[in-house]
């Protein structure tokens, strides 16, 4: 199953999706065949993830008897540990030798897994540049991490100080509105925002 996106059917990529997987998971028996193509890539991470994972346990708790033959290309590099340990199942990948920061695709498949998409390295070769893609790989470590993003340092030490105070700022604008009782007085919140805005201009 793979989706192919219209305005014509009134329905979004990932609702797509779920309606094929709603007819294979129904319909399917042990003599089927289901081949299931990036399910998922529609919708937030986590929610695609955990979805597939389950329809996959769903058919494998099935056993011999009742699983379909199934083949699933994913780009989730967890989906294998949120997956029922059987024999019924194997994992696959193509083959990448790494010599330095270089990497020769050898369009071999292979037995195993792979845990990185090697987007950082297909960004340089088409041409992003580095001081973007270096900015990608930091955020994206801080991510994996549970850290903060960090704000990107400016060369001018004067424009540093200013998206400091502006960030201060606007950190001062959710404390109080975290605290303050819009029911009883929205509008002085406003004038509050305007005034703390209309400052950090000046």
């Amino acid at each position: 199953m793979y989706t192919i996106d219209s305005v014509l059917n009134g329905m979004s990529s990932f609702a797509n999706d779920l309606n094929q997987m709603s007819s294979a998971i129904r319909k399917c028996d042990a003599n089927s065949l289901v081949i299931i193509d990036e399910f998922g890539k529609g919708t937030m991470t986590e929610v695609g993830l955990s979805l597939l994972a389950s329809c996959l346990n769903f058919w494998i708790d099935k056993g011999v008897e009742g699983c379909p033959h199934i083949y699933v290309s994913s780009h989730f590099h967890a989906l294998p540990t949120l997956l029922v340990d059987t024999p019924l199942m194997s994992f696959h990948t193509m083959d990448v030798l790494k010599n330095d920061n270089d990497l020769e695709f050898q369009y071999k498949f292979i037995e195993g897994v792979i845990d990185n998409s090697f987007a950082s390295y297909t960004a340089r070769k088409n041409g992003i540049p580095d001081e973007i893609v270096d900015r990608a790989d930091e955020v994206y470590e801080l991510l994996k991490s549970g850290c903060s993003i960090a704000m990107i340092p400016h060369q001018d030490p004067a424009e540093n100080q200013k998206r400091e105070e502006a960030a201060d700022r606007m950190k001062a604008i959710v404390d109080r509105f975290m605290e303050w009782d819009l029911e009883e007085d929205p509008e002085g919140f406003l004038e509050l925002a305007k005034a703390i805005l209309i400052d950090q201009n000046e």
